[in-house]
Formats: C-alpha cells, sequence, structure tokens
C-alpha cells in the first residue's frame, strides 16, 4: 500500500510529469501540470488556513477541476466532500453547513446561493458552450473554462502529505431528507487500502488507461476513477459526457485511447446491449477488463452481453461505506460465477438471520462485512453510526445467500434504498420533497421493476379533499426540491394507502396496487396518443404539445427523457426502433413520421 508521499513523488517525478493523468472530453491534463495546480491550490489552503481535520467542499459540472480541488485535498490531509452540481440550492446549503466547510470550489453559479459568508468561496469562471454538430449540442453542457488563469495568480506551495491513518479523507453524503443528511466517513487508511485491494485485483498499474464517466460526486466514479488512476500512475478518461446520444463515441473511446479497463453500470450496459452498432469495441489488445459496479447485473443482460463481445463482465458489489468495492465476481475463475456478486477480496462476511445469528448456506440472511476498507462512521453522529455496526461487522441492509460453491448472491433489500440507473434514491427524501405541498395528504414512495433502470421512482400520494391537483403538476413541483434524477417517472392518486396497524405504509401491497393501476398500453396510435405519450414523459400538458417541439428546446427532453420516450413509444404501438431510429429522431414529427411508417 502506498502513502500520500509515494504517491505525490510518483506523480511529480520528472520522468513522468510530460504523462497525461486525465483526458477530459478534448482536455488533456498531464501529470506535471496536475502537480503545479495542487501546489497552487496547496497555496489557497494555506491562506485560509484549511490543514488535516478541516473541510473543503467540492462542487462543479467541470470534472477536470474537480479531479484536480480532490487531489489537493488528499495531498494535505484536507477532507474533502464533493457535491453533485445537480443539487438544489436548498440541499447543497443544507450539506456545506452540516460539513461545517472550512473552504467551498464551486461554480461561479452557486455563489450568490451561498448564504454563509464566514465561509471562503473560491468561485470557478465558466465560459460559453464550444461549437459542436447540431445533433450532439441537443444535450450539451456549457464548457467550463478560466480557471487556470485564476489558478495560477497563486503561489506555489508544496503540499504537506501529512495524514494519519484515522484521519477523514472522504465525507460522501448519501441521498437523505434534507433534515437529517448522512454523511459516510472514509479514512485515508480505508481509501489507500482499498485502492491497493482493486489495484491487485483487476492489474491497474501505471500503464493502465481507465474509462469511467460516472457522475465525480458518486464513489464510484470518483473512487474509481481519478483517485485510482492517480494511486496506480495510470490514466482516467472522461471523453464525451455519459448520455445515450453519445454512446457510439464512447465505445470508440476504447480502441481509440487504447483502453485497459472499461467501468460503468448495468444500465449503460443495458443501452449498450440495444444501441451499440457494432461488436468489436473491445477487440484491442489493451482491453482487458470490462466492470460493472452500483447495482445488479439481469442474468439475460450478462449472458448476451460476454456472448456478443466475446469478453468476461466483472461485477463489483460495494457500498460507499466500503469505499467502492469488497466483493469481486471476476476477474480470475476462481472468484467468478455468472448471476452472483462473486467471493469478497480482503474482506470478511457473514450472512444473519434477524437474531445475528450465522445462516447455512442456501438460507437467506442480512450480509455483514468487515475489513479495512469499511468506513469509520456517519459523520457527527454516533447514533446511526451504531444502528449500521454490531461490534466490528457493518450491517448493509442487503439479503444475500452464499451457494454451494461458495458465492454469493443479493436477493434483495431490507432497507427502502432505491437504486435506478445506478444512482441512490431513498424515499423519505422524495417523500420530504412532496409533502412540501399543501395539498398532499399523504405518500409514500417505493422502486418499480424496470427493464432499463433495474427500478424506476414511483410516489403514491393522497390528496386533501376538493383538491385539483394532477400527476403532471406534483412531478413539476418536485422539481423545485430535488434533483432530476430523484423526481418520481409516475406519481399515482389514491384515496388512502394501504397501511398496518402501527399505522406504517404496507410496501408489498402498495406495489400490488401501483402494478394493478397501471394504463395497459396498445391504444390505437394517433398524434393524440403521441402527445399523451410526450406529454407523460416529459410531465407537459399535452394539449400544449405539437409536431415542432423539438428535443434540447422542450423542457424534459434531454438524453434520458428521448430515451424514455422511445421506450414508450415502442411499448404503445408495440414496435421497435433501431438504434437508428432513435438517433435521427430530433422532434415530435420526426417521431411521427416513424412510427407512421412503422406500422403502415
Amino acid at each position: 500500500m502506498k502513502n500520500l508521499s509515494e504517491i505525490y513523488a510518483g506523480f511529480n517525478a520528472p520522468e513522468n510529469r510530460q504523462h497525461v493523468f486525465g483526458l477530459f472530453e478534448k482536455q488533456q491534463l498531464t501529470y506535471g501540470a496536475l502537480a503545479k495546480h495542487v501546489r497552487q491550490l496547496t497555496a489557497l489552503f494555506q491562506q485560509h488556513n484549511v490543514s488535516t481535520a478541516n473541510r473543503v467542499v467540492i462542487c462543479s459540472d467541470n470534472d477536470e477541476l474537480v479531479s484536480i480541488a480532490v487531489t489537493a485535498a488528499l495531498m494535505n490531509g484536507v477532507t474533502a466532500v464533493v457535491l453533485s452540481p445537480e443539487f438544489t440550492t436548498a440541499r447543497r446549503l443544507s450539506l456545506i453547513g452540516h460539513a461545517q466547510a472550512s473552504l467551498i470550489i464551486g461554480d461561479e453559479s452557486m455563489h450568490a446561493d451561498s448564504q454563509d459568508e464566514s465561509v471562503p468561496f473560491y468561485a470557478i469562471s465558466r465560459e460559453t458552450a464550444s461549437k459542436s454538430s447540431a445533433l450532439l449540442a441537443r444535450f450539451k453542457k456549457a464548457e467550463k473554462k478560466g480557471w487556470r488563469e485564476s489558478l495560477n495568480q497563486l503561489a506555489e506551495v508544496e503540499p504537506t502529505l501529512t495524514a494519519s491513518p484515522d484521519d477523514i479523507a472522504f465525507i460522501n453524503f448519501s441521498s437523505g431528507t434534507t433534515g437529517a443528511p448522512k454523511g459516510i466517513c472514509i479514512s485515508f487508511a480505508n481509501l489507500l487500502t482499498h485502492l491497493q485491494t482493486l489495484c491487485d485485483q483487476f492489474g491497474y498499474d501505471s500503464n493502465s488507461k481507465i474509462l469511467n464517466n460516472m457522475m465525480l460526486s458518486h464513489a464510484d466514479g470518483l473512487i474509481q476513477g481519478p483517485v485510482l488512476a492517480l494511486y496506480c500512475g495510470g490514466m482516467v478518461a472522461r471523453p464525451c459526457p455519459m448520455d445515450v446520444q453519445y454512446l457510439e463515441e464512447y465505445l470508440n473511446a476504447v480502441y481509440r485511447l487504447r483502453i485497459t479497463h472499461l467501468i460503468t453500470v448495468p444500465t449503460i450496459l443495458s443501452f449498450i446491449d440495444r444501441l451499440s452498432a457494432h461488436d468489436d469495441y473491445f477487440e484491442s489488445d489493451d482491453f482487458k477488463h470490462l466492470i460493472t459496479v452500483a447495482g445488479l447485473m439481469e442474468r439475460g443482460l450478462w449472458q448476451r452481453l460476454e456472448q456478443r463481445f466475446n469478453q468476461r463482465i466483472n461485477n463489483i458489489y460495494g457500498l460507499t461505506e466500503t469505499v467502492a468495492g469488497g466483493i469481486f465476481c471476476g476477474p480470475e475463475d476462481q472468484n467468478y460465477q455468472l448471476g452472483t456478486i462473486g467471493k469478497p477480496t480482503d474482506m470478511d462476511i457473514r450472512i444473519v438471520d434477524p437474531n445475528g445469528q450465522d445462516v447455512s448456506p442456501g438460507e437467506e440472511g442480512e450480509l455483514w462485512l468487515a475489513g479495512e476498507n469499511v468506513f469509520t462512521g456517519y459523520w457527527n453522529d454516533e447514533e446511526k453510526t451504531a444502528d449500521v455496526f454490531d461490534g466490528k461487522w457493518f450491517k448493509t441492509g442487503d439479503l444475500a445467500v452464499i451457494n454451494a460453491e461458495g458465492f454469493v448472491q443479493i436477493s434483495g433489500r431490507i432497507k427502502e434504498l432505491i437504486i435506478s440507473g445506478g444512482f441512490n434514491v431513498h424515499p423519505a427524501e422524495v417523500n420530504e420533497a412532496l409533502r412540501k405541498h399543501p395539498s398532499v395528504a399523504d405518500v409514500a414512495t417505493v422502486g418499480m421493476p424496470d427493464e432499463q433502470w433495474q427500478e424506476i421512482v414511483v410516489s403514491a400520494v393522497v390528496l386533501d379533499a376538493n383538491t385539483d391537483l394532477d400527476e403532471k403538476a406534483l412531478i413539476a413541483f418536485c422539481r423545485q426540491h430535488i434533483e432530476e434524477r430523484k423526481v418520481p417517472k409516475r406519481i399515482a392518486l389514491f384515496d388512502t394507502l394501504p397501511k398496518g396497524d402501527a399505522g406504517k405504509v404496507k410496501i408489498e401491497a402498495l406495489k400490488s396496487r401501483l402494478t394493478d393501476s397501471d394504463i395497459a398500453s396498445g391504444q390505437q396510435f394517433s398524434q393524440a396518443r403521441l402527445f399523451e405519450l410526450a406529454a407523460d414523459t416529459f410531465k407537459q400538458d399535452a394539449a400544449a404539445l405539437s409536431l415542432s417541439d423539438r428535443a434540447g428546446v422542450l423542457p424534459g427532453w434531454d438524453s434520458l427523457g428521448h430515451l424514455n420516450l422511445m421506450l414508450a413509444v415502442e411499448k404503445a404501438v408495440g414496435v421497435t426502433l433501431s438504434a437508428q431510429d432513435i438517433m435521427a429522431t430530433e422532434s415530435l414529427n420526426d417521431l411521427w413520421d416513424l412510427v407512421s411508417r412503422k406500422v403502415a
């Protein structure tokens, strides 16, 4: 296991300064430039008296700067708190206050929202979006520039490289209610130990080129991306946004950039299965491992992709509380069995019954974990920490079975956490947002099975009497209070919710009612039906839509909305749209013409 001094000496060595640390779309960042920026941010830290045991909040959609700021924090023993730029202002301010930040590094647009003038704010300037093709420009975010000039005005000071094993490297805030955020504390010992495990497991070294486009505010995007590249001395590649419209560019980057490891989530693999045009993306001599994280792989999808691409798909089971992983399916034969999460590496596991007693092989119980990578606790919350530990054992809340060959299979969850497309959504957070509406009398949120997303967020709402509200109005309200990824895909209105004697919602009974209330598809297709599907997908008024409405212009018609509309049309009409069909559709008129030809 490397320490901070060894990591810094490695990427600051003269012979390594021209090696590429990161590719961020079209911008390359060398290790020499990274070392320089680390020294500049060290000067910024010292200017504001930020040192070990202090926390710096980092919030930007500029992935290059986030990677630099995280590296600078690590090299100075400062705790990094990376927040999603998609957070609402209320949630962001809540987390900044809860973290007791000593410094904020964030996008310029956030500065006006910062209410605590006592916390220094280092603003990242931006410019307008760069030009791109009309198709790709539909969903392209603004490109951020100008921050290098700001950094170059700072002095250069060598990082302190001082952190004890028990000091906190990261606080990762999981989904949760605004009033009770849950900060997962990852120590330097947790982090460095697990990075070495990942290197040993998948053969990461200075020649590794890691393609990982997941969000840096999520552990799998950050730890198994720029932080892992930093540790092994390799390169992280983020060549394009992780949107469906960039799928071919993303896959072609494997050969073009000589990628060795690709890390993604099951939902993206589902898109690859459905929409990719070729079968030879991974035939490069350089390519070693295809890795999926942050969700269960559906067995049929797993088999299809392995057969199609002639490539083993390695599955990592882990939680933010275990840094990134802990149980590995692959890459070696002895810990690979399709349909399982494999076997633990550098971890101990138990599967226990409700009384905390070990169950026999083949019996279901809760999965408990212990190891050097298990987090130290929840930030400033001894009660929540005590709830999830039994001595050294961390209680995951996941139900599991060990089969006769010793492989672990996840069978369900005790917790109510929803995992949709690799993103964690806590039902309580969605409920909290909906309860802010004065006409909502009761609400419950669940995850419902979905072929593309594994689960989708669905809320059941009881309205006050004599209230004239519909699903679209409630979803529009919800968007004002939580991030788009957490907004329910569907809201069903009921007179009552099924509850037990103690007044708690009966989740399985509610799911059954939600399934029974689904509207059957297969209605005769017409322009009016197309508008209904588009209105339902984008949460708009069907009467206000027209065939001239276009992607990137109509609210809600972003990359994911685009795919959801295509899937809704397929289900409603009973047709199959090709990848070319999906990519070529830019307006409702395009879609109407396309479907009219399909059903003619």
